[in-house]
């Protein structure tokens, strides 16, 4: 970040670990990244490409898809976004800012043969969040304050969760990523 700063005219805002942004499995993919960057001397020109975007990384054997990602300018005065194409280039005005997330990976393994112990490291260090924790991996929290376990009630969701059989590759059908769709205003 330091040497991007110091040889181009821009300010980087955020870069960190895209929460939620890979798949889960016993093995949850690898986190996607978040970054934001301002142009602070003039409008900035930006060549992208990628790939994930449509079609994110799958999960395999009962692990879940990642979310895909893909950037947008945020047109910080209007209060819009303008979403860009995986492969393109744009002009950044000063004033405006460039959003990106990475895509994560896909998750290896059934979310519910994970340990739990695990599970609540991934929260405790901002990796996954409460709700996919609870979505997915079928943890229930003693009290909203604190990442106590409901130890009787977490077991008993995984237990209706574990019903049916996953698909051996998830997804089977083109453009199923989410991260587009939620980040669209």
């Amino acid at each position: 970040v330091e040497q991007l700063e110091m040889l181009y005219p821009m300010l980087v805002e955020e870069m960190e670990i895209a929460p939620d942004s890979m798949g889960v499995g016993e093995w949850i993919g690898g986190p996607g990244a978040k970054i934001r960057i301002v142009p602070i001397a003039g409008d900035m020109s930006v060549f992208m490409f990628g790939d994930g975007c449509n079609n994110p990384p799958h999960g395999v054997l009962g692990g879940t898809p990642a979310i895909g990602g893909g950037m947008f300018i945020e047109h910080v005065a209007e209060g819009r976004r303008s979403f860009l194409s995986p492969t393109s280039d744009a002009v950044v005005k000063e004033g405006d800012v460039l959003v990106g997330v990475s895509s994560g990976g896909g998750g290896y393994g059934s979310p519910l043969d994970r340990p739990l112990e695990r599970v609540l490291a991934d929260v405790r260090d901002g990796v996954i969040s409460r709700g996919l924790a609870e979505k997915h991996f079928g943890l229930v929290f003693a009290d909203d304050a604190t990442l106590v376990l409901d130890e009787e009630a977490t077991g008993a969701r995984r237990t209706e969760l574990g019903q049916g059989d996953p698909p051996l590759i998830d997804p089977v059908v083109p453009n199923t990523a989410t991260w587009l769709r939620e980040m669209m205003q």
